[in-house]
């Protein structure tokens, strides 16, 4: 949580919720993300075992050389919520994990499902629309959409619409190039400003104060983390 959450996936949920910027230009983009990482709202210690899950990976010990005591988190969820008006009561899950099945970053965006006219409903009343970011190991965007099912019938199904950057292994190969150009031309859009990174430790830091009063769960090495999970699942239709 420390190492990841605080700044990369942080940045994840200023990126995703942060209005759009007056004009577009580096300090019109860093304040709009900075309003949003100053709007999360903070989680006490009596709100943590709801909001947080931590775990471990077994032989972490062995892998790592580390005490056997250690209660380092190899992985962890967190669920965070916004001030803002537009986001009111909608959360932002975010996990991160070490030796897992899949070596993935993305960005997941659940709709809400709403009535649709004639369709017959019932069967996906519990499955939105769903727009997923994926950044690595290759740049997709994916939309899941409820379409009509074949046939005379008016149900829905789930279908999917992909598109893949083919450009990711020419011009996107090391995104550290990119920040080390813009550190050398002097363009700060991706870099972080104080009060950013203000903002992200004084959400954050609470919680690692109170970080040991969760339990510490376990998972296997190459599995896809712990059977325990604060996430609701996406039910699909049947």
């Amino acid at each position: 949580l420390r190492d990841v959450g605080q700044n990369h996936l942080l940045q994840l949920i200023a990126l995703t919720a942060m209005r759009e910027p007056t004009e577009f230009t580096v300090e019109a983009i860093r304040n709009a993300r900075t309003e949003a990482l100053e709007a999360l709202k903070p989680i006490s210690e009596a709100e943590l075992a709801q909001n947080a899950l931590r775990a471990q990976y077994d032989d972490y010990h062995v892998d790592s050389e580390v005490e056997n005591d250690s209660k380092t988190e190899t992985y962890f969820e967190l669920k965070a919520e916004l001030s803002l008006p537009e986001w009111e009561g909608i959360p932002f899950y975010i996990k991160a994990g070490k030796a897992l099945d899949v070596n993935e970053v993305s960005i997941a965006i659940r709709f809400k499902d709403v009535a649709t006219g004639l369709f017959e409903t019932d069967p996906c009343k519990n499955v939105g629309n769903e727009l997923k970011l994926t950044i690595s190991p290759e740049q997709v965007m994916t939309m899941s959409i409820n379409a009509k099912s074949p046939g005379l019938g008016f149900k829905l199904e789930t279908r999917e619409l992909s598109f893949v950057c083919e450009k990711g292994d020419s011009e996107i190969k090391n995104s550290y190039e990119k920040v080390l150009y813009d550190s050398i031309i002097g363009d700060q859009t991706l870099f972080t400003k104080t009060e950013e990174v203000l903002a992200a430790w004084k959400f954050i830091t609470p919680i690692l104060e109170s970080w040991d009063t969760i339990p510490l769960h376990t998972y296997q090495r190459g599995s896809d983390g712990p059977t325990e999970t604060i996430i609701p699942e996406k039910l699909t239709c049947t």
